[in-house]
């Protein structure tokens, strides 16, 4: 008899450098591909009333794209550290592109991190009574310019940067789990996988 319902496979968990480098490049695919989705939203919200969403969309976008480049823990290994790939992915770039890339850096490094960037400017501020009515000091208080985002030609050139970050990871990861795959038949056996899948389901 045929079906053609789906099968339920039987996922086995495992930990280890080669694992380990299967999960930190699908985790650095999610942080570019989720600053690409985060930069296409801001292109739809630009030159509208509010500036709560684009900024929180354009804030979460470079915070992704950076963490894309990050040398922090990796997974599945203890005391790992996710790969350095930086250098290799920039050099994919066109000039143009590089130039959106290092933007965005600043802008996340800067703007977005630090508060320190040159879009940003605030002043205290004295009010005074105007003439004819006598000198005076009304109030007090600040005045700010707050940046949003960037033209949405930056914002467009982020996603095409993107984008080829994730076509060069997505051959890496391929070739992560072909290795994967290769240790685990090769050292644990199907037989091991199975006994071992029985007692999770325990």
């Amino acid at each position: 008899m045929t079906t053609d319902e789906p099968i339920a496979l039987l996922p086995v968990g495992l930990t280890g450098p080669i694992a380990g480098r299967v999960a930190d490049f699908e985790s650095i695919m999610a942080d570019f591909s989720f600053a690409r989705e985060c930069a296409l939203r801001y292109t739809t919200m630009c030159g509208g009333a509010d500036q709560v969403l684009p900024r929180a969309v354009w804030n979460a976008a470079v915070i992704s794209f950076r963490r894309g480049f990050t040398s922090g823990r990796g997974l599945l290994v203890e005391k790992g550290s996710r790969p350095n790939y930086a250098d290799h992915l920039t050099a994919l770039l066109t000039d143009a592109q590089k130039q959106t890339h290092d933007e965005v850096c600043v802008m996340a490094n800067q703007h977005v991190a630090h508060r320190v960037a040159n879009h940003e400017q605030a002043s205290a501020v004295v009010y005074l009574v105007p003439p004819p009515h006598g000198r005076a000091i009304a109030g007090v208080g600040s005045m700010s310019v707050n940046f949003i985002g960037p033209p949405v030609e930056v914002a467009e050139q982020m996603v095409n940067v993107c984008e080829t970050y994730l076509r060069a990871l997505s051959e890496q990861l391929e070739l992560a789990k072909a290795a994967f795959r290769h240790e685990v038949e090769n050292t644990i056996g199907v037989d091991s996988l199975y006994l071992h899948a029985a007692r999770s389901a325990q």
